[in-house]
């Protein structure tokens, strides 16, 4: 599931490098063969949090914004950070 998660990450990634600077949106972020969303684990909003890979609820930990900085956030001030 890590592989998974990591390579829908660089994916996002290359969406966000080329698209054209414009005004940060808010929505889930969903993969495209299984339709699952990527959720913060728990609603946790402690710095260091796990996100895994959740059946797609609308919930707030699941609403990531694309900054203009390509930066994926959650709860409007964590940046996913993969390892």
């Amino acid at each position: 599931m890590f592989a998974a998660v990591v390579a829908a990450l660089a994916a996002l990634a290359a969406l966000l490098v080329a698209a054209p600077a414009q005004a940060a949106t808010t929505s889930d972020v969903r993969g495209v063969a299984s339709g699952k969303c990527l959720d913060v684990s728990g609603f946790s909003q402690t710095d260091g949090a796990n996100v895994q890979i959740w059946d797609c609820h609308g919930g707030i930990n699941q609403q990531w914004t694309a900054t203009d900085s390509s930066q994926l956030t959650v709860y409007g001030n964590k940046c996913l950070d993969a390892r």
